[in-house]
């Protein structure tokens, strides 16, 4: 596939075909991540390997039904990122710093359902041009099938991840459904991580796989039976994180995931 056809394709989607959240072959409906009303309305970038697309109205892809998107998302999980963004964009505009550590209380399930349910749109790994995999069944990768049942309601959590965030104050998304990372191939004691990544404003999401004892600094772990979240706004730590965890930092380290799955839209 072209590099300047991936990010076209993928927001042209296919009038019919299997859903990436529900996984059933439907009618398919735009899917704005984020939501328009948190500032994704206007002209984007968007950058999918290497490649640059303008988009006019805002990033969205043509990928998911409309019952996913209309009443899973649009109606129900959207309204509580809304409420989170329309807080902390508030606090972002205004002069009067009254602390940088603020706890917020979220529906946490519901932040957590809103954000893999628009991962979920992105994905479209496989191979050959994006409108033939729209049209077959979804190739159900462990995480992500869990991901799925968890945005649909099938399991009120996933017991095998870890979920990771941190305050971000940045303009720019970034979107990788699957990576791993190799934080220094040459010390085997040191665990691997897999997992997936959405960075959009307020929030960045790390979420990993279980397999090994990973600890990770300034970052706070969220748990499904959580009742408020925690984001210290410290601009210094925010730069800090900008370009965690998707960028080795070490000379040693190893970053690998499909160039084709990673999203940078610039806002």
């Amino acid at each position: 596939m072209k590099k300047d056809e991936i990010a076209h394709d993928l927001k042209e989607g296919v009038k019919k075909g299997y859903c990436r959240i529900c996984g059933e072959y439907k009618k398919l409906t735009s899917d704005h991540i984020p939501p328009k009303s948190c500032g994704n309305g206007k002209r984007v970038n968007v950058i999918i390997n290497e490649k640059k697309f303008i988009s006019q109205n805002g990033f969205n892809c043509r990928t998911i039904c409309e019952r996913c998107n209309n009443e899973l998302l649009g109606s129900n999980y959207d309204k509580e990122f809304k409420d989170l963004y329309d807080r902390m964009e508030s606090f972002k505009k205004s002069k009067l710093i009254l602390t940088e550590n603020m706890v917020i209380d979220v529906d946490t399930k519901k932040i957590l359902r809103c954000l893999l349910g628009h991962l979920l749109a992105t994905d479209v790994s496989g191979r050959g041009p994006i409108k033939n995999i729209l049209r077959n069944k979804i190739d159900n990768y462990f995480l992500l099938d869990q991901y799925r049942k968890f945005v649909v309601g099938e399991i009120e959590e996933i017991k095998n991840i870890d979920v990771y965030y941190w305050y971000y104050p940045f303009d720019n998304i970034v979107l990788i459904p699957h990576f791993m990372k190799d934080v220094n191939f040459l010390d085997d004691k040191i665990p691997k991580i897999n997992g997936s990544l959405i960075k959009i404003f307020p929030i960045s999401l790390y979420i990993i796989k279980k397999e090994n004892d990973v600890r990770l600094q300034h970052v706070s772990r969220l748990s499904f039976t959580d009742t408020s979240i925690s984001l210290n706004t410290n601009q210094s730590l925010a730069n800090k994180l900008e370009y965690f965890p998707e960028h080795v930092g070490t000379d040693w380290g190893l970053v690998l995931y499909n160039p084709e799955n990673l999203i940078n839209v610039e806002r």
